[in-house]
């Protein structure tokens, strides 16, 4: 329910939370394999996000790719989430969900947690990635953002029909 997702964002959420969830009934339930179906990244409230430093030094809500997102962080869409038409910034508590896991970085730095979340940022806006390749940094499916944001985690990937690729299931082991 809304209010149970309002709770999860208020109370348990924290930047960098990678989401992993499942919807009874929808078709990616059907086409995908395993439990999990989808897999987002939590960004953060934008109070949380305003003293986080990258590895360079700079703040992250100074970046370019920050500033550009900035007023839908503000609203409440602080979820990047990896669709079909594209990649944008979503409400969690917009969701209509059966299951959902919060994986948290524990171990990351927090300089490397601003280099995933602006990582994250910049897929905002990009084409969704059809053909599932890992291999390919410029465009990302779900399970891929956090492949792609988070360097240094030994994520389980499997080769299928040629290429390199995971699944929400491999996120989440």
């Amino acid at each position: 329910p809304r209010q149970e997702l309002q709770r999860v964002k208020d109370e348990v959420l924290k930047p960098g939370d990678i989401l992993i969830e499942k919807t009874n009934g929808a078709i990616t339930d059907k086409l995908i394999p395993g439990h999990f179906s989808h897999v987002a990244l939590y960004v953060g409230k934008f109070e949380d996000l305003q003293s986080m430093r990258l590895s360079n030094g700079n703040l992250l809500i100074d970046s370019p790719i920050f500033k550009k997102n900035s007023a839908r962080l503000a609203d409440g869409h602080d979820v990047v989430e990896v669709i079909r038409p594209g990649i944008t910034l979503v409400d969690i508590r917009d969701w209509r969900i059966s299951d959902l896991v919060v994986l948290r970085a524990s171990k990351y730095s927090r300089e490397h947690l601003a280099d995933a979340l602006l990582q994250s940022l910049a897929y905002v806006d990009t084409d969704y990635d059809f053909a599932f390749d890992i291999n390919t940094r410029s465009i990302v499916m779900c399970s891929e953002l956090p492949y792609q944001a988070f360097k240094g985690i030994n994520f389980r990937v499997a080769k299928s029909w040629g290429r390199w690729t995971l699944s929400p299931d491999d996120i989440a082991v």
